[in-house]
């Protein structure tokens, strides 16, 4: 009741001419904005769900001594992969925007219409490395690999030994560690009724979330599991230290045997971890938390980080 009846013609084809309108004048804005200017790239490629490849461009400069971060264009990559034809692309997509690389090898940025490209960063994947090379060698714009990335890589070979691997392989040391600390957090998170029992546990053991976001929400707030997920770094991390601070209110679970399905067979393996598991999965924890520290002051999107890893 009460509402405007839409304006005669105003259909979905006007509100796709309206759309392309507006970013006609956004992209506009931009360019007058960089022109002039020496910027850093950086560009991504991933490949979702259903199998449909991605892309991104983004820019990023100083501007009143403050990192200005701009993600201009994502949208879906068509054709083949190979560096080459990223590159292809990926120069293409520039002169769009009115940028070019280095004009010569002395790093000569002085240009008044143009917008230099110095750098761009992309992972460390293999396609990625070539990409970085060919933009180096070709268009002079110094290719810089994400040291975030080669963080998350490194960390990654810590619990992908024999140790902490999701693997059957079993040795004196253990049995896919990380693997099981995964399924005993699933155990939890599909079923509501099981967070239930363990948010009560926590209750009866006197045990608050000393998170201070979730305390300002609620002082009683209990602990819940945390699912690690390939897309989020430092989350495998993340898993094991709230399983660590959770260890009471899953023994007291263990206790009262509800931490078994009610299809769990009477002499199937328990979720629950071994103490030697638990030693395993603590000394992992201290290994990967500088690593966790270091990936989240580089994830920072409101200062300079380069000079964290530059000489």
């Amino acid at each position: 009741a009460g509402s405007r009846a839409p304006k005669q013609g105003f259909g979905i084809d006007s509100v796709k001419v309206e759309v392309k309108n507006m970013v006609a004048i956004m992209k506009a804005r931009v360019k007058d904005r960089l022109r002039g200017k020496v910027i850093h790239g950086t560009t991504d490629h991933w490949t979702s769900r259903d199998n449909r490849a991605f892309e991104s461009l983004c820019f990023h400069w100083i501007e009143n001594f403050e990192l200005v971060s701009l993600n201009v264009e994502c949208k879906e990559f068509i054709g083949s992969t190979k560096s080459e034809r990223l590159v292809e692309i990926y120069v293409k997509r520039l002169t769009d925007w009115n940028i070019t690389g280095k004009p010569d090898k002395q790093n000569q940025y002085i240009c008044r219409e143009n917008t230099i490209l110095a750098t761009c960063t992309t992972d460390t994947e293999s396609k990625m490395n070539k990409f970085g090379m060919q933009l180096e060698s070709e268009y002079f714009v110094t290719a810089i690999y994400c040291t975030d990335h080669v963080i998350q890589a490194t960390a990654v070979i810590a619990y992908s030994s024999r140790i902490f691997s999701d693997d059957d392989t079993t040795d004196a040391f253990g049995k896919g560690l990380v693997g099981k600390c995964r399924k005993l957090v699933q155990f939890f998170t599909t079923s509501s009724q099981r967070q239930q029992d363990l948010c009560d546990v926590q209750h009866e053991l006197g045990q608050r979330a000393r998170d201070p976001v979730v305390a300002y929400r609620d002082a009683n707030q209990p602990y819940k599991v945390v699912q690690d997920v390939v897309v989020r770094w430092w989350s495998t991390y993340a898993m094991i230290q709230r399983l660590i601070i959770l260890k009471p209110a899953l023994e007291r679970l263990v206790a009262e045997k509800k931490l078994r399905n009610s299809t769990d067979r009477a002499n199937s393996p328990s979720r629950m971890l071994t103490d030697p598991e638990w030693g395993h999965i603590e000394s992992l924890a201290g290994l990967l938390q500088p690593w966790k520290v270091a990936q989240q002051v580089l994830e920072s999107e409101k200062i300079v980080t380069s000079s964290l890893v530059l000489p």
